[in-house]
């Protein structure tokens, strides 16, 4: 009799955590769809906008991107690497009015730590020809069951999603990152960075690059002086969560 009692009681366990689970996937593509950009080609309502953000992290937390959709084209995510940001620029640019402006956010902090990321996201809404063209096919069992499979993104999300809607990121707050200076690190990004600029330059695009404030201002510096080589390139420092509205919707 014991033991049919501890075996109902690991039985409700594990239905209790399968549902969790499935309520949590649930729960991540949800989010997913309202905070994804419109799609590239069937929704004209966001076309010849002002300019396009692409970025993740603390831009993420920080926009609302219902509410200025149609004036900033806002593509930005939860976790994202600097060459997917770059793809999410090559798929969304279209976008936006000639002599409109690209904002390019990037948090140096952020950069070795997700540099070889990929998430169901990233295949959601970036253009299926540029994973062609890197010879990189999406594992549909993968992105199906986030949970599983990427589990410390998908709670990360959730979590986090979840203090949005709460209004937890809406007030101002001082922003820095303390990550140590690395040579090859900030001359790898600045170069891609560099790269993203050039991309907007020759698609009549005003670059901006958002770089999130690094305690070590050699980042700052060195990362700014790499920016601007590509030509008329502009680079603001954020210091501040309200730096992003005031930069973007000023």
């Amino acid at each position: 009799m014991r033991g049919l009692i501890i075996a109902v009681i690991i039985l409700a366990v594990l239905i209790l955590i399968a549902l969790f689970l499935w309520l949590s996937n649930k729960a991540y593509f949800k989010f997913l769809r309202h905070d994804k950009p419109t799609s590239y080609f069937k929704d004209l309502r966001y076309r010849n906008v002002e300019g396009i953000i692409v970025g993740n992290g603390a831009v993420f937390k920080y926009l609302y991107p219902r509410r200025n959709q149609q004036k900033i084209y806002i593509c930005t995510t939860h976790r994202r690497s600097l060459d997917m940001d770059f793809a999410a620029l090559k798929t969304y640019f279209s976008h936006v009015k000639d002599g409109g402006t690209a904002y390019i956010y990037a948090d140096y902090g952020d950069f070795k730590k997700y540099k070889d990321l990929r998430t169901p996201a990233d295949f959601e809404i970036i253009h299926p020809h540029i994973f062609l063209e890197r010879q990189e096919k999406p594992r549909k069992l993968r992105n199906k069951y986030p949970v599983i499979f990427f589990p410390g993104y998908t709670f990360s999300y959730l979590f986090m999603r979840t203090f949005k809607m709460m209004g937890m990121y809406k007030k101002d707050r001082a922003l820095l990152s303390n990550v140590a200076y690395n040579e090859k690190d900030v001359k790898e990004m600045g170069e891609m960075l560099s790269e993203m600029a050039s991309f907007c330059l020759e698609r009549t695009l005003k670059p901006v690059i958002l770089l999130m404030d690094n305690g070590d201002m050699r980042v700052n510096n060195e990362l700014k002086e790499t920016c601007v080589r590509s030509g008329e390139v502009e680079v603001k420092i954020i210091k501040r969560s309200s730096d992003f509205k005031e930069i973007l919707f000023k």
